[in-house]
């Protein structure tokens, strides 16, 4: 984990405030970076429409053109990549103004208020982990299809958090999923550690009546057993994502 790169677009009117929200991002141990700035709205809708950044930090009262109207040129214009990647710096305590901006799509959080670098740097954490977590998931999709994995079931989903919790841990090999991996599947999704290894079972089982035999001999070409044992299978699958980061 952390390999990746957040770039953040700041839009924001007042210099100061701009080497305030800087230099604290600066001093943060992740990779985020401010990348671009904004002092007008004007400026801020063009850097938009280039889709470069990652995460916008944007005060709500810029002068020439307003939150509001930033937000609603993106609605129109469907841009999909900054749906959930918006984090307001607002002053406004309008409990309807509020409520509109959090339950806007393009709104990741809002922070309200007088600027306090601790709590963007919580929320740029927050949101740097989700992003991370999101492309090992992915890559985690990518490989399951390889394999003809089914993904309209539940079963699937439970292997894909199985593989990514080993993913993420430091031990890979030495960990009991029974002991180790289900039992955190099984509080997330509020069932019993049964049901996960059963699903996740199934869930090999089926792949292995579906995929090509010729797919799977070359997958698992370093195997002896012609179908691997599940911990066997899912800790190939994670050296094969570990492959694509060296």
């Amino acid at each position: 984990m952390g390999d990746i790169v957040i770039k953040v677009l700041l839009i924001e009117n007042n210099k100061m405030k701009c080497k305030e929200i800087i230099n604290g991002i600066a001093n943060n141990n992740l990779n985020i970076r401010i990348y671009s700035i904004a002092y007008t709205g004007k400026e801020a809708i063009n850097l938009i429409r280039e889709q470069k950044v990652d995460l916008i930090l944007m005060d709500t009262d810029i002068p020439d053109i307003k939150c509001d109207k930033i937000l609603k040129v993106m609605t129109t214009e469907n841009i999909e990549k900054y749906k959930n990647s918006i984090i307001l710096l607002t002053n406004s305590s309008e409990k309807q103004k509020i409520d509109n901006y959090l339950n806007n799509e393009y709104i990741y959080d809002c922070l309200f208020d007088k600027i306090d670098i601790d709590i963007i740097n919580k929320l740029l954490r927050k949101f740097y982990y989700q992003k991370d977590k999101d492309i090992i998931i992915n890559k985690v999709h990518n490989e399951l299809e390889k394999l003809h994995f089914k993904f309209s079931y539940n079963r699937t989903k439970y292997l894909i958090e199985c593989i990514y919790e080993i993913y993420i841990r430091s031990d890979k090999y030495g960990i009991n999923l029974s002991k180790d991996i289900f039992p955190v599947i099984a509080r997330k999704n509020n069932t019993s550690i049964n049901t996960i290894h059963c699903n996740i079972k199934q869930s090999v089982n089926s792949m292995y009546y579906d995929c090509d035999e010729r797919i799977l001999n070359e997958y698992f070409k370093s195997y002896e057993a012609e179908k691997p044992k599940l911990k066997e299978l899912i800790i190939r699958i994670v050296d094969k994502l570990v492959e694509q980061n060296d």
